[in-house]
């Protein structure tokens, strides 16, 4: 009951602040931003808690409403950062921006005037990766697997509020920024997320987006292998971060290092992860989506990422991971199959630090320590060689096209 009731509030909180119309109410209900809230923090005061849904609410308002239809963005990226800064601007607020008016006054009313600065940054750096996804747009290719990557390390729909959610007590105080070990662990809980959500709403985005901006869409372009093979390589991606995330979090419970809160803060940035999976397995927003393949059935395929096909892609243990050109070619890579045979294709030395040297690649997809010249920057200059191929024919829609047809390979 106090769910139901707390999205309503949320829902009523939509319309009258603007963010909301008539003609977008329906998408506003599909959030159930008062179940969302409280899954992402089931801990938190009524004050922080509204904090988190009316953020989050922003969020998906503009990135839905603007960022993804294209809309210019600059005027409004300077509104905001004026409003969050200094409480004024000189432009005409519209309710996009009014809505940090009255998130700076509830900010300081809780004591996290300190957050202020940090929260400008990131909503400033959220505006350049939406107008970065706003080019590939519109020049009809995807990202290469770095740069889809760094655009989801920027997905403001976790780090926005994640920081707002600090102005709870026993967390890492306002005036502190996150420390290294945090600052990743925010930034894998927003790569978790975002893959998760590619996973399972891969369906929306193939067969009812204009536009195929999905991680399972940018690998099977990447390494040139077919769908279902790119939704497993997504599963591995996936379980990489995972691994690297929990292998932080306990790094940060032995030692929290200078501030006895940066422990309580993790515990919080983890209840992330399984607010936003609670989320998205039950949110109306994915309702129709059907899974590729199981994830327990691509288990049994490739029982662990050490050994599955995003390892044999990336090490170049595949002959060529393409897309099948015959019915009758079969859509693997390189090795025996079945049960327990991906297991046994580590059996060489070269294979023997398999999990670290993924996590190294890995790492280096985010930018975390000096990547290889072919793992191209996280620009968008670099995204026609990335989604392009000599010969194909480009132009609004094509992009679309290639995916479809290599959905039906």
């Amino acid at each position: 009951m106090y769910l139901r009731c707390l999205t309503a509030e949320f829902y009523d909180w939509g319309l009258r602040s603007g963010l909301y119309t008539s003609a977008t109410a329906s998408d506003l209900a599909d959030t159930r931003m008062g179940y969302l809230a409280y899954w992402l923090a089931p801990r938190a005061s009524q004050p922080v808690l509204w904090l988190i849904g009316t953020f989050n609410l922003w969020v998906i308002a503009v990135d839905d409403s603007m960022a993804e239809a294209g809309a210019p963005l600059d005027t409004l990226a300077r509104a905001c950062d004026d409003v969050i800064r200094h409480d004024e601007t000189s432009m005409a607020l519209t309710p996009p921006s009014r809505f940090f008016i009255e998130l700076r006054e509830q900010i300081i009313g809780l004591g996290g005037a300190g957050l202020l600065p940090q929260i400008a940054d990131q909503v400033a750096y959220s505006f350049r990766e939406w107008k970065r996804e706003q080019r590939y747009i519109r020049e009809d290719c995807l990202p290469s697997l770095p740069g889809y990557l760094h655009l989801r390390v920027g997905t403001p729909c976790l780090y926005g509020p994640m920081l707002a959610q600090r102005c709870e007590k026993g967390l890492l105080p306002p005036h502190l920024r996150f420390d290294e070990r945090l600052d990743k662990i925010a930034q894998l809980v927003n790569v978790i997320v975002s893959l998760n959500g590619d996973i399972l709403g891969y369906r929306r985005d193939l067969e009812s987006s204009f536009f195929p901006m999905n991680v399972i869409c940018v690998i099977a372009l990447a390494f040139d292998v077919d769908i279902v093979t790119a939704y497993c390589m997504s599963l591995d991606l996936t379980d990489l971060y995972k691994h690297m995330f929990d292998a932080l979090v306990a790094s940060v419970y032995v030692n929290p290092g200078r501030h006895l809160e940066t422990a309580e803060q993790t515990k919080a940035l983890a209840q992330w992860l399984d607010g936003f999976h609670t989320w998205h397995m039950t949110s109306p927003r994915h309702e129709n989506d059907q899974p590729l393949m199981d994830a327990e059935a691509a288990k049994g395929h490739f029982p662990d990422w050490p050994s599955g096909p995003l390892w044999h892609a990336v090490s170049g243990r595949a002959v060529h991971a393409r897309a099948p050109r015959s019915p009758t070619e079969k859509r693997v890579l390189i090795g025996p199959t079945g049960l327990g045979t991906s297991a046994a294709r580590l059996g060489t030395p070269r294979d023997a630090n398999a999990a670290k040297r993924l996590e190294d690649w890995a790492a280096g997809l985010l930018g975390w320590h000096a990547r290889s010249s072919h793992d191209t920057g996280n620009g968008a200059h670099d995204v026609p060689a990335a989604g392009r191929s000599p010969g194909v024919p480009t132009g609004l829609g094509t992009s679309a096209v290639r995916i479809h047809t290599r959905s039906r390979g």
